[in-house]
């Protein structure tokens, strides 16, 4: 009896022990057939154990099983991705590849016909400025501050801390004595992000379309900027430069404290060396006929005040009136308009 407590205490947990006990002591004054129903009592226990090991070997077997047909399934859409990005990114190279060879097959007036036919303009009818240039140059607040309206109004180019322009967006511009012609300026997206890129924004945009391309130089005059200058040279187009955040810069300058006021004589001053910072950078292109692109250096703020008849605060003038002159002569000799 002794040798069979023993081996139930060795081979169960103490509650199925005692259920064993309780079992055996039922056949207490059988020894015999005790005895036979003990054993039989741990014959049951240790089967069952046996089938639940068993059914937890199974079981993690099969989790094992499912966690590698699911890596194996996540490689395999990784590997498709994969594929698939590959592919695109091939017949991204050949479609930019063909299109790089088609154009330089094109005469410049091919070219222009077919940039025209991108952006829809009629050139009979109308006159098209562009706005183009590195992103966060202002071209948005210009092309408001020219048509004397605020940022906030429904009909503005949207502005914002982030470059906000993300297609080409056309607005009209009113001239009060133009006769039977229409005015457009065209917001284009800034250059220099990972969505529009440096390297074949002129080409990209479709900038040959437009009558006047007016190219927003940041703080300094850069490689970028003169880049757009001559492709606009090569078609054959009316361009300008101009630097928007004149009073911006000049501000930040008497925050430094490298002036002490803002009025007329430091604008005159410091417009003259951004004018020598461009004559210098532009003299290390070679390309002669950049110098005579004109450069206007404004204050969007002050071009607001202006068209709407406000006073100027400080009363300074950069060359706000210089650059509305120009456009209204390029509207005029370019259609034979009177103003």
């Amino acid at each position: 009896m002794r040798n069979i407590i023993g081996e139930i205490c060795q081979t169960f947990e103490p509650d199925v022990f005692i259920d064993t006990v309780n079992d055996y002591a039922c056949f207490y004054k059988f020894p015999e057939e005790a005895n036979t129903t003990v054993k039989g009592v741990i014959e049951k226990y240790r089967m069952k154990r046996e089938s639940e090991e068993a059914r937890k070997r199974q079981q993690k077997e099969m989790q094992i099983l499912q966690r590698k047909i699911k890596q194996e399934k996540a490689a395999q859409i990784r590997a498709e991705e994969e594929i698939k990005l590959a592919t695109a990114k091939i017949e991204k190279q050949n479609y930019e590849m063909n299109e790089l060879i088609r154009r330089q097959k094109m005469t410049i007036k091919e070219k222009i016909a077919e940039a025209k036919m991108l952006h829809k303009i009629e050139s009979e009818s109308c006159y098209n400025f562009a706005f183009a240039g590195h992103t966060k140059t202002g071209k948005s607040s210009l092309i408001n501050s020219i048509r004397g309206i605020d940022d906030k109004e429904s009909t503005a180019a949207k502005v914002g801390i982030v470059e906000t322009t993300q297609i080409i967006q056309k607005y009209p511009y009113y001239v009060d004595k133009l006769k039977n012609i229409e005015v457009n300026f065209y917001d284009i997206p800034g250059s220099g992000t990972l969505s529009h890129h440096t390297s074949q924004y002129y080409q990209e945009k479709g900038l040959c379309a437009f009558d006047c391309l007016f190219i927003l130089i940041q703080e300094t005059f850069c490689e970028e900027e003169i880049k757009f200058a001559i492709e606009a040279l090569k078609h054959n187009q009316k361009v300008a430069f101009i630097q928007s955040k004149c009073d911006i810069l000049l501000t930040n300058r008497k925050k430094q404290k490298i002036i002490t006021t803002i009025d007329q004589t430091a604008v005159d001053e410091f417009l003259e060396k951004l004018k020598e910072n461009r004559i210098s950078e532009i003299r290390k292109s070679n390309i002669s006929q950049l110098h005579r692109i004109p450069c206007f250096y404004v204050s969007s703020f002050n071009l607001y005040n202006l068209k709407n008849g406000f006073e100027l605060d400080p009363d300074v003038r950069y060359n706000e009136n210089e650059l509305l002159e120009f456009m209204a002569s390029e509207i005029k000799f370019s259609r034979n308009t009177i103003l």
